[in-house]
């Protein structure tokens, strides 16, 4: 993954956020090797700009990168619900996303 993907992400999660108003994100992680090393992975700006308007963040993927992608998604430290699923458990991630906010 590299700084350009996750822009592409962002875009495309603030295009949501402006058509919808609220959303959640669902991330599957396909042929995932990491982060390519580079700047601008500190940088906060879309967490803080909108976390408020994304209710819930559900990451699917293998267990080698549960614990390194929930750190890199802020579990825990933001105020979006982020959730990690293994691959095996899509439809749960699924079903956790449409669960009412609030509900765990």
């Amino acid at each position: 993954m590299t700084s350009a993907d996750l822009g592409w992400l962002q875009f495309k999660a603030q295009a949501g956020i402006k058509s919808w108003g609220r959303i959640n994100a669902l991330v599957v992680l396909e042929d995932f090797q990491g982060w390519k090393k580079g700047p601008g992975w500190d940088d906060m700006s879309f967490a803080n700009e909108h976390d408020q308007s994304i209710d819930r963040i559900a990451i699917v993927g293998p267990e080698q990168w549960r614990d390194l992608v929930s750190v890199f998604a802020g579990k825990g430290l933001r105020s979006t619900s982020v959730e990690y699923f293994l691959s095996s458990q899509l439809e749960e991630a699924k079903k956790w996303l449409n669960e009412a906010p609030g509900v765990s």
